[in-house]
């Protein structure tokens, strides 16, 4: 629950020995200590995506400006609008997935075809289909059944077609993987990444490229910091899962400007018939 406050505006008015007040009052999205961080954060900065591009021109430039020089100075290097600055950090969860098709031979045509998609149990998790010669490559979002495709899992391709003398033949296609995966589901906005491109396998230690990692969560959370904000950390039960959802907690904590009651943390158990990949996901909206 965001932190309110009321501010009272009173007015008063001296007219024929008579006073007359108005009282106006408005209900704040935000207090100051919602905002106040560690490193002297103040509104709007705490919002803006980090480590932003613009972000390390305005440092670059800042630093060859004399700390006497006036802060008039200092503030004319702000680049504006703060809505185009873009995240430095590369994002490794993709919104679409580029599969690239197996093509037949172009001598026998093409009458139709399709291109499955298989989980790693070897269910049909997508399907997509045409006629004529399939194109080089499909898009998927990486959705199937109000769900979205496990990082850092296998996914296969099987292409099915009828050249133009009736045979139905079969091509094997590349296999699917991404470490990352993000999207909407319903009115709740999903990412999702591989556990192990945070921490060291099997630790809570945090790898020494985990920086981008965990700037990629926090921007999640800053661009939908509106709605309910969760953490689930997948693994088996026990000490390392505990201590993984602590490190993350705090990490954000030292990134995003929330009230730390808002950020739930959420431990996911392997279930008997789940593939043991560790996982990180996050919830909002």
């Amino acid at each position: 629950m965001i932190s309110t406050f009321l501010l009272f505006f009173v007015v008063t008015q001296t007219s024929g020995g008579m006073n007359e007040k108005e009282v106006v009052t408005e209900k704040a999205l935000y207090t100051i200590s919602d905002f106040k961080k560690p490193g002297g954060l103040l509104l709007p900065r705490p919002m803006l995506p980090l480590d932003s591009l613009t972000g390390v021109k305005e440092r670059k430039l800042s630093l060859q400006i004399s700390n006497l020089s006036e802060e008039y100075y200092k503030n004319s290097i702000k680049f504006m609008p703060v809505y185009l600055r873009v995240p430095v950090s590369r994002s490794i969860a993709v919104s679409t997935i580029k599969i690239e098709v197996p093509l037949p031979p172009k001598k026998y045509g093409v009458k139709k075809w399709s291109l499955a998609v298989f989980g790693p149990r070897g269910e049909v998790v997508r399907q997509f289909e045409g006629k004529g010669y399939p194109p080089r490559y499909v898009t998927w979002d990486g959705r199937y059944a109000d769900e979205y495709i496990i990082p850092g899992a296998t996914y296969s391709s099987i292409l099915t077609y009828i050249d133009r003398f009736d045979r139905k033949r079969n091509i094997i296609g590349s296999d699917i993987k991404v470490p990352g995966i993000k999207g909407k589901i319903k009115d709740r906005y999903i990412l999702k990444m591989v556990a192990d491109s945070i921490f060291i396998k099997n630790t809570y230690k945090l790898r020494t490229d985990s920086r981008e990692r965990l700037d990629e969560i926090a921007n999640f959370l800053k661009e939908h910091i509106f709605g309910m904000l969760i953490i689930r950390v997948k693994g088996d039960p026990g000490e390392l899962l505990s201590k993984r959802l602590n490190v993350l907690y705090n990490e954000m904590l030292k990134r995003v400007p929330v009230d730390p009651a808002r950020l739930k943390m959420e431990p996911v158990y392997f279930a008997p018939e789940d593939l043991k990949i560790a996982t990180v996901e996050v919830v909002a909206g």
